[in-house]
């Protein structure tokens, strides 16, 4: 799996099934091309900017308190990979999820609340789970 941070605070994730390779394009010493796989590539370019997002006002992205998979992913995303993330990251990461990936957390999430184990949304119970198994 790639993380590839961008300008601008935005995040892609992909999948690989094998290891990325990254080549400098000779026609321009300023373009990188990143092949991913056999039909998916990324041109990239230091100087090129990612569509802008007013990132001063920006609140600190917090999960709402309902007890779901997409719940239980975001407090560990937030734990784990992007503690500062804003919920656009997030919701480009749990769309590049496969659906079988977001069930997973459902199920996890039901477990943990039949369990009592997610009584709450404080941050004693939060660290029970939160830095559990990204699926």
């Amino acid at each position: 799996m790639i993380l590839l941070h961008l300008p601008a605070h935005q995040t892609w994730i992909f999948s690989c099934l094998s290891p990325p390779r990254l080549f400098l394009l000779p026609s321009s010493p300023c373009l990188f091309l990143l092949l991913l796989s056999p039909c998916l590539f990324l041109l990239l370019s230091p100087n090129t900017t990612a569509a802008s997002t007013n990132t001063t006002n920006t609140k600190k992205f917090r999960p709402a308190a309902t007890k779901n998979g997409r719940n239980l992913c975001a407090h560990r995303w937030l734990k784990q990979l992007m503690p500062n993330g804003s919920s656009q990251d997030f919701k480009v990461y749990w769309d590049s999820l496969e659906k079988t990936r977001q069930a997973s957390y459902d199920i996890e999430a039901s477990n943990l609340v039949a369990d009592s184990v997610w009584t709450a949304n404080t941050v004693d119970v939060l660290a029970k789970f939160s830095g559990g198994t990204l699926h």
